[in-house]
Order: structure tokens, then C-alpha cells, then sequence
């Protein structure tokens, strides 16, 4: 593994986050120094709730994300493709692994441990800042994914109560509006970095305030104008 091999990884995972304040090469340099590992086809490579120890920076091969639900059934929530980085919120804020990953086929990839990834953090070169432009940019785009569902949430909530109106006085509908809580399971897998299935959750209610009203007033206003 060296720079000029994972050069082309390095620029797919830039223009994949959206980041324009580094560059492929500096990039490459952070990432070798992780180690190279791989999977065979079914290998478990985190598991939900255990300590995060490590983020991986998958080269090749599909990861398949399970969760959990209510009831402890493991669901698919999202199917990863390579390139992309997985684990790298737990290693952030010290949470434990929020779904379980396993390899579908042969999976290889770069771990990089708590101790490196923090090095590396640290690190005053071009290197160091291309990964934390990277880890940055992989952070912003959850939380912009998950802001603009929340906004598009709360200008929905009366159309939907409407429609839960107009489903009781009807006894065949084509198709179910989303509810609420398919939305909110949506926004938390966003946060987590995944692709949430909220089919056999149930449901929540979703309470809107005095200042989330007014926002939403607020926002309604400046659409007219």
C-alpha cells in the first residue's frame, strides 16, 4: 500500500463529502498510514454496542449495516459501497457502534485505530488537514441531510395530520402517507451516517412548539416574498 495506489481512492471520498480544501495526494498520505485488512463474504466486521476501537476506510467490496429494531431483530438499514468510511463517529465522541457492519463478498479496507486516527488528527502537515477536512465534511453533510428533513418535517405536519384526517373517512387508500415517525427514524439514521428502515416501528408523536412554529411561520413568510 502506498500513496500513489490510493491516491484515486482519496479523490473519489473527497468529491463523495464534497471537500474542496484538499487535495487526493495529501489525503492518500494520511490514509496509509492505517493498516490494510480485509473480510470474507459474511464476516462480521462491528458489532452494535461494542466499543469503538477503530473506523475502517473501505477500498473494495459492499458493506451491508444492520440495526437492531424495537423488538432486538437485526434490520438492513443501508447496503455501503467502496469507497466510503465507516466507524469514524465512534472514534469522535467515544460512543459505542451504533449498527452492526458485515462484508457482502470480499471486503477490503484500511483500519485505522483510535491511536493513529488521533495522531493523525494532531498532525500540523497537509496530511493531517486533508483528513480533518474530510472528517469535518462527512460530519456536515449528516447534520445538512438531517436539518433539511426536519424542515421539510415540520412544513409537512399540518398537511399530514390533514391526511390522517381524510384516511379515516375513506376506507382504501393507494398509498399510506409517511408518517412522523418514519421521518424521525429517517433523520436519526442520517445522523448515525446510515439509511434508516422505520418499517415495524411504532409510531410517535411529534410535538411542535412555540418557537418551532414560529420558524416555521417565519420560513412560510419569506416563501411568499
Amino acid at each position: 500500500m502506498n500513496i500513489d495506489t490510493l491516491r484515486p481512492v482519496a479523490r473519489t471520498l473527497l468529491r463523495t463529502y464534497e471537500v474542496r480544501s484538499a487535495r487526493s495526494n495529501d489525503l492518500a498520505a494520511a490514509m496509509v498510514k492505517g493498516k490494510l485488512t480485509s473480510w470474507s463474504d459474511g464476516t462480521t466486521i462491528c458489532t452494535e454496542g461494542d466499543p469503538s476501537d477503530d473506523m475502517y476506510i473501505i477500498l473494495k467490496g459492499n458493506v451491508q449495516i444492520l440495526r437492531n429494531d424495537a423488538t432486538g431483530s437485526p434490520r438492513e438499514l443501508a447496503v455501503l459501497q467502496a469507497p466510503t468510511m465507516i466507524g469514524q463517529m465512534g472514534l469522535v465522541d467515544g460512543s459505542l457502534r451504533s449498527a452492526t457492519c458485515m462484508a457482502q463478498g470480499k471486503v477490503g479496507a484500511i483500519s485505522i485505530s483510535l491511536a493513529t486516527f488521533q495522531a493523525i488528527l494532531k498532525e500540523a502537515t497537509k496530511a493531517g488537514a486533508a483528513f480533518r477536512h474530510l472528517l469535518l465534511a462527512s460530519m456536515n453533510k449528516q447534520l445538512f441531510t438531517a436539518n433539511e428533513k426536519i424542515r421539510k418535517l415540520i412544513e409537512d405536519i399540518e398537511k399530514e395530520e390533514n391526511q390522517k384526517n381524510s384516511k379515516k373517512s375513506s376506507a382504501k387508500t393507494k398509498e399510506p402517507p409517511q408518517s412522523s415517525s418514519d421521518r424521525l427514524m429517517e433523520i436519526a439514521g442520517v445522523l448515525d451516517g446510515w439509511k434508516m428502515d422505520a418499517s415495524g416501528v411504532d409510531d410517535v408523536e411529534f410535538v411542535e412548539d412555540d418557537d418551532m412554529k414560529r420558524t416555521r411561520e417565519a420560513r412560510g413568510l419569506k416563501k411568499r416574498f
